[in-house]
């Protein structure tokens, strides 16, 4: 079979499961959890990933975890760009990867919504102002429509975003990482199953 009829039937694949399968619910499930226990919200990219992918597991779907780097243009200002590529500022406590979930030729990203509070951690560090137009609540994109990070920089609108998976930086992150003990990933499955459902966590405490 032809790389470009492989191509075809990946995108038709994933446009059913998109149809099937309510993303929203899956994000939102994730989201949960984090917003309400986790330390490093902003920066907790690759446990969001590893809670989608368990949720969809469940749910029946073969999903990848990726590592490698990634951009988003979340404004239309020469500034308004999130980037976790090498050249990118590095935020307090992460470093220059970011993770998400790959379903067929499909790239899930749980973490968008928190794309202005990363915003606003940068901003901190370098004393700028990125304007943020642009945080969907998760990202469904065919891989095909991901850019390159020069066209994300020079963009001029928001909504432009750059994934570009790095084989060597994942099993560098996957070997130094901690195995999960599970935990995480069946409180996001509860939140699934509970949609309505309130999420208290140490997060929520502080703030009330």
């Amino acid at each position: 079979m032809g790389q470009a009829k492989q191509r075809r039937l990946a995108q038709e694949r994933g446009r059913v499961l998109c149809s099937e399968i309510d993303l929203t619910r899956v994000a939102a499930a994730v989201q949960r959890i984090c917003a309400a226990a986790s330390a490093n919200l902003g920066v907790d990219c690759f446990l969001q990933a590893r809670m989608a992918q368990h949720v969809l597991h469940r749910l029946g779907v073969s999903a990848d975890l990726v590592i490698g780097y990634a951009a988003w243009r979340v404004g239309p200002g020469p500034g308004d760009v999130i980037s976790h590529y090498p050249s990118g500022h590095a935020m307090e406590g992460s470093a220059a990867y970011h993770a998400w979930v790959r379903v067929e030729d499909h790239i899930f990203d749980v973490t968008t919504n928190t794309l202005a509070l990363k915003a606003e951690m940068l901003d901190v560090l370098d004393g700028g102002h990125t304007s943020v137009i642009w945080a969907p609540a998760y990202l469904w994109l065919p891989m095909a429509s991901s850019r390159s990070l020069q066209e994300v920089t020079q963009g001029l609108h928001g909504g432009v975003s750059s994934y570009l998976p790095h084989a060597a930086l994942q099993q560098f992150v996957m070997n130094n990482l901690e195995a999960s003990d599970g935990t995480n990933e069946a409180l996001a499955w509860l939140a699934y199953q509970a949609p309505d459902s309130r999420v208290l966590g140490p997060n929520t405490l502080m703030a009330a």
